[in-house]
Parts: C-alpha cells; sequence; structure tokens
C-alpha cells in the first residue's frame, strides 16, 4: 500500500472442495480476525458438492459483519446463480457469467443490486465460454447488471487488467467510458472501508 499508493483487502477465501469443516474453520478464523478480514469468498466448483453443506457457515459470516462473496455461474446454469442469491444473499458474485441465458437472474441480480466479478480471459480458458467473442461482458452491461473486469489469476493465466480492458474494448466492443463505468461500479462494490477506497478514487479514478 504504501509503495505503489493503493488500498488493499483481505478477503478469505474457502474451497468448496476441501469440505464443510474447513469452510467452518475459515470462516471461524475470519470472524476472529475481522479487523483485517473485509470478507469471506466461497469458491470452487458449484457441481460437485451439495450448495447446503456451505450455507449456515457462510451466513454466519455475514451475521458477524463480514462481506460476502460466492463463485457461481461460471461453468453451470443460472439457475445456480438464483440458488446462490436466494441462499447466501452474497453482496458479490465471482464470475456470474452465465446469469445471461435466464432474464429471471438478470433481474434477481439488480434487484438485489450484487455485482459480478467478471474475468473475461480466465473464463474462456476454462471453458466457461466456447470463445472469448461469446463472452457476455457487454450483454450482461447493456442489460444493466453491475459488473466488474478482472484478471482472476494473473500469474496462473497470464494476463493482467490492461489484457483484460483491451478484450472487453477491442473485442466484446465496450466503449472506453462503459469501461470507466465497470471500474465505478467496482469502487462502488469493494469490501475496503469507505475512507480508504474514496481517497484512491479521487486521486486516480474520478472524472
Amino acid at each position: 500500500e504504501r509503495e505503489l499508493d493503493m488500498a488493499i483487502g483481505y478477503i478469505a477465501i474457502t474451497s468448496r472442495g476441501m469440505g464443510a469443516d474447513s469452510c467452518v474453520r475459515t470462516v471461524d478464523w475470519a470472524i476472529r480476525h475481522r479487523e483485517h478480514i473485509v470478507a469471506v469468498d466461497l469458491a470452487d466448483g458449484e457441481k460437485l458438492y451439495p450448495m447446503q453443506d456451505f450455507i449456515k457457515p457462510i451466513l454466519k459470516a455475514k451475521d458477524a459483519g463480514l462481506k460476502v462473496t460466492i463463485h457461481s455461474g461460471e461453468d453451470t446454469p443460472a439457475s445456480y446463480v438464483m440458488d446462490t442469491i436466494k441462499n447466501f444473499k452474497p453482496d458479490r458474485i465471482g464470475h456470474g457469467i452465465h446469469s445471461i441465458e435466464d432474464m429471471r437472474a438478470v433481474e434477481m441480480l439488480k434487484e438485489h443490486n450484487i455485482t459480478l466479478e467478471v474475468n473475461p480471459w480466465s473464463n474462456y480458458l476454462t471453458n466457461g465460454v466456447r470463445t472469448i467473442e461469446e463472452h457476455p461482458l457487454k450483454k450482461l452491461f447493456d442489460l444493466g447488471v453491475k459488473v466488474t473486469i478482472n484478471s482472476d489469476d494473473p500469474e496462473v493465466l497470464e494476463t493482467n487488467l490492461n489484457n483484460e480492458y483491451r478484450i472487453a474494448h477491442e473485442v466484446l466492443g465496450m466503449s472506453l467510458d462503459e469501461i470507466a463505468t465497470c471500474n465505478r461500479f467496482a469502487y462502488e462494490a469493494s469490501f475496503i472501508p469507505a475512507a480508504e477506497k474514496q481517497r484512491v478514487w479521487e486521486k486516480y479514478f474520478q472524472r
């Protein structure tokens, strides 16, 4: 933060693949250290691990004042996103791109003011979309869903935010103003305390 003049917030990630007990331990740890942790994130494949096993600990984190983001709708249909919203009441959803397949999911995202953390190149590499040209980032944006543009895991996926912006602009046809709006969505949905993120926003992003 000091070196690059950034605002940073830590999210404790719990993986479905490590089981419900691991999720409980991660959530309890995050609650104990919530002066340093801003949120919990439930990650890993939805198809393989029952949602029911993780609802109670995730809601416990939410009740303790932590924000919640859930990986959903990357390689699963829109129905999974709707179930995620109903059961977890998340603040954000990781990926969520298959919401585009059902307007009920789109409307639920808008109604509940849920922001999608969208990662175009990652979604292509993991076969979330068949081709990068088919990625629904702009379609979701045009429908009024709050979408953000992210790099997911830049070291593993050999990408960065500049590349994701390039894809959004050159491949998916988003204007620079639309990309700037996505950045505003990211600022508004950030779990970092308001005063900390506002300073960075006003210095580098506000126009």
